[in-house]
């Protein structure tokens, strides 16, 4: 996982907003099925809104990465631009 340059993440606009439970399920299976998951568990407390659990199979994220996975414009899927045209995932947020 690395930080896109400054420019690439200016054009690439980054950002995105959750609004549903729905987004929130869709975008979480979305990154297990990119992580290679056969299997997928799911559960919802409260409908979703005290606690959302998703635990698969997937080859999930190396420990080394897991300190800069959520900051911003950090990806694991893009080091330039032109890369995005061969993404292969059904996910990708910078």
């Amino acid at each position: 996982i690395r930080t896109l340059d400054k420019n690439i993440a200016q054009r690439l606009h980054t950002g995105q907003v959750i609004v549903d439970v729905e987004s929130i399920v869709k975008e979480l299976i979305e990154n297990s099925l990119d992580a290679h998951a056969s299997n997928v568990d799911i559960l919802l407390v409260d409908n979703g809104l005290t606690e959302i659990q998703v635990k698969d199979d997937g080859c999930g994220i190396p420990e080394k990465d897991r300190t800069t996975m959520a900051k911003l414009y950090t990806t694991s899927k893009i080091a330039h631009y032109n890369d995005l045209k061969y993404l292969k995932t059904f996910g990708f947020r910078g």
